[in-house]
């Protein structure tokens, strides 16, 4: 684990959730935590705090490329998940980028247990499937359910941010490349979601970005559509959201269409609570002597959480339509997943 700063600073730096509340009472900020899953362990309540990442420090603009798209007036989404008898099935190749950061441990851990502790925030350990594993196996059922054959067959690909143990950033090809859809498959699939009974660590969507470009480097989709779904609980913390935007209009220049997904608070409550976590954050870094928690891109904490969060932040600029997808929570997953499969992945050619 790299030493980033001094130990005045890393107090702030206690693990933190990027869809977090500061409430700061002297050690570290605390998050808001919201209505457990079921049958989550409350006794002691999981707590959420997850260590804000360095992120980039490259300087890069706003997106303004029109999105990318791979559609042809022939081709119509196939909604319902099946094609007419005279259209033929095209699949897609659909890569799964999966926050698993710590506070997924009060939004998506069932029956969870401590497994230990870090700068005094405790660390759990899911005791049955979480609710992204069932969304993705779900997915991997109606891939292979629609077709497998030729231009019907697809791929599938899962990876997590950040990577495990590294509460700063990193992520990690859990599906280890891409797996074909079939009957033979689905337990690759199964053990590629294992990491999420872990949660630990922070929201990097610089190494969400980064995941989602090195899986679709050089692969050749053919008619089928090539498609990141990133699946988040919260709001980013990268310091420079910027550098971030910039690689994902890059991303969406190769032909991948990107889709957010996001479970456990609404952009309302988001927004509010993750600005006064970083400000808190910001506040603390200061105070450690390191300057500001953002890069020097931004002239002030204004400029700087406006290209972090709301109408021009990160989620929203990472979108390929700028919209996102808000399932309520981590149970409502698999069908706000399922609906983004077969609208925007699953095809029919007349």
């Amino acid at each position: 684990m790299k030493t980033l700063v001094t130990s005045s600073a890393i107090v702030v730096l206690g693990l933190m959730s990027a869809c977090s509340k500061a409430t700061f009472s002297g050690t570290a900020p605390k998050k808001a935590t919201s209505t457990p899953t079921t049958n989550v362990a409350v006794d002691p309540a999981p707590t959420t705090e997850t260590p804000a990442e360095p992120g980039s420090s490259n300087n890069g603009g706003v997106p303004t490329a029109p999105e990318v798209t791979t559609e042809t007036p022939n081709v119509t989404p196939a909604v319902t998940g099946t094609c007419a008898a005279t259209e033929k099935r095209i699949g897609a190749q659909i890569a799964l980028i999966i926050d698993n950061s710590n506070s997924n441990s009060s939004t998506d851990c069932p029956s969870a247990t401590v497994r230990g502790d870090y700068n005094g925030t405790k660390l759990y350990t899911c005791g049955s499937a979480t609710n992204r594993e069932a969304a993705v196996l779900a997915t991997y059922d109606t891939l292979r359910n629609f077709g497998q054959d030729g231009a019907a067959h697809s791929e599938l690909a899962v990876a997590s941010f950040p990577k495990s143990g590294e509460m700063f950033g990193g992520w990690t090809n859990q599906s280890n490349g891409w797996i074909v859809v079939n009957d033979t498959n689905r337990d690759a699939a199964k053990s590629a979601m294992q990491f999420s009974r872990e949660p630990f660590g922070m929201t990097p969507y610089t190494d969400a970005v980064a995941a989602a470009t090195e899986l679709f480097s050089g692969v050749d989709s053919g008619e089928r559509a090539k498609v990141a779904i990133l699946v988040t609980d919260g709001e980013p913390t990268d310091r420079d959201p910027n550098a971030v935007k910039a690689k994902a209009e890059a991303l969406r220049a190769q032909g991948v269409k990107v889709i957010v997904i996001t479970y456990n608070e609404t952009q309302a409550t988001r927004i509010a609570t993750h600005t006064a976590m970083m400000e808190t954050i910001d506040n603390k870094w200061v105070q450690g002597g390191q300057g500001h928690w953002f890069t020097s891109a931004y002239a002030s904490f204004t400029d700087y959480i406006g290209a972090l969060v709301g109408e021009k932040g990160l989620m929203k600029a990472l979108s390929s339509n700028g919209s996102i997808i808000e399932a309520g929570n981590s149970q409502q997953l698999k069908d706000a997943i399922l609906s983004v499969v077969r609208s925007e992945a699953l095809a029919c050619a007349r």
